[in-house]
């Protein structure tokens, strides 16, 4: 019983506690129909944007699709309605992937903050699907 007592302490002291949240709020575009989406970690908080930094919301103006460039760019002076922590997910990963200042293209319908944020979570995921787990085979 004692072992068992250790190992379960040991395995405790041992377990991460990061967290990673996908946080957003209403953007003030659209009547607020559209939601502008960031990741938060323990160490940072990011997502897309233009380069153009201001002390506004980012997301709040209007991004002309297809033809303004987006960036991964800090988001720690955003204010968020709600975030949600995000399980099954390697921090340490999604961390390295919030590059500051790393280009992502073109503002679009498929890439977009909500886009981002969903595929930094998938390929970060510690849960792999089938087609991940087996390369080359169909589902």
């Amino acid at each position: 019983m004692k072992y068992i007592f250790t190992l379960i302490i040991l395995s405790y002291s041992f377990t991460s506690f990061s967290k990673v949240e996908d946080c957003h709020r209403r953007a003030q575009i659209l009547h607020g129909l559209v939601e502008h989406h960031w990741i938060k970690t323990d160490t940072k908080i990011a997502g897309m944007g233009s380069g153009q930094i201001t002390d506004k919301q980012i997301g709040d103006k209007f991004e002309a699709p297809y033809a303004t460039l987006v960036f991964i760019i800090d988001h720690s002076n955003q204010v968020a309605e709600t975030c949600k922590e995000i399980l099954n997910i390697d921090e340490d990963c999604v961390n390295a992937e919030l590059d500051f200042g790393k280009p992502l293209g073109h503002f679009s319908l498929i890439n977009n903050c909500q886009s981002f944020v969903s595929n930094v979570f998938r390929r970060c995921s510690t849960i792999k699907t089938p087609r991940e787990i087996f390369p080359g085979e169909s589902f």
